[in-house]
């Protein structure tokens, strides 16, 4: 618009002052004829240099903040890779699968354990062991019943029993013998066995009785007893 009033100034200017001209008598060569679009063309480098002087005289807008980071887009999911399609008429077998080696398991070395041998017994030297009684225990006799005992044991020592060291004697208990102590009758080596023998009276009141007799070499190889009842 503003464009416009300027070049309707102008050109109205030019026509003035080109009818004031025309009364007058030449003194000088008349100038040369301008063209409408000669004085379009000046008045359009007029107004644009006005503009352009007019915009440096302005300051300078402030630049707008810069906009918004544009979001990453979405990574595309893969696409499932399509199976191989098998021909019907050139079929081929199928690879067998690769076998798989089993794991190991965890193998733990246990100590051999060593059987350490039994100690062996160390012989004794003197023991007996009793193989046999008679009577047996809880016989009844009669009161004042003249009756033998007999044992009979087993030498499992090491050593002889020797007659004239070794004797069979009264150790402990009621006291219904004839005599007190015996000499061992024989020798007596490691594994043999001997009958000792005690001569015996029971007691004149009824009742349970019982005596311990045992046998020594120098000192105690063995005790053994007897257990009667006197009843009338």
């Amino acid at each position: 618009m503003f464009f416009r009033h300027l070049m309707f100034v102008v050109v109205a200017l030019a026509v003035f002052v080109s009818g004031c001209t025309i009364g007058r008598a030449p003194q000088t060569p008349q100038p040369t004829a301008v063209s409408p679009e000669q004085i379009e063309t000046q008045v359009a480098q007029q107004v644009a240099e006005q503009l352009t002087q007019a915009a440096l005289s302005q300051p300078s807008p402030t630049p707008l903040p810069p906009t918004d980071t544009p979001l990453p887009t979405d990574t595309p999911l893969p696409t499932d890779t399509p199976l191989p399609t098998v021909d019907a008429g050139n079929q081929q077998p199928s690879p067998s699968p690769t076998p798989v080696p089993p794991l190991p398991t965890n193998t733990q070395a246990f100590p051999t354990a060593t059987l350490k041998p039994l100690p062996t017994a160390t012989p004794v030297p003197l023991a007996c062991k009793v193989v046999s009684q008679n009577p047996a225990n809880g016989k009844t006799f009669k009161p004042s019943k003249d009756f033998d005992v007999t044992w009979t044991v087993q030498n499992v020592g090491s050593a002889s029993w020797d007659p004239d060291e070794a004797d069979y004697r009264y150790a402990s208990g009621d006291k219904f013998y004839k005599h007190e102590v015996y000499d061992l009758p024989q020798r007596v080596r490691p594994g043999e066995k001997v009958d000792l023998v005690v001569d015996m009276t029971t007691p004149d009141k009824e009742g349970t009785y019982k005596t311990t007799w045992e046998l020594v070499q120098g000192d105690v190889i063995c005790t053994f007893s007897v257990e009667i009842k006197v009843q009338k």
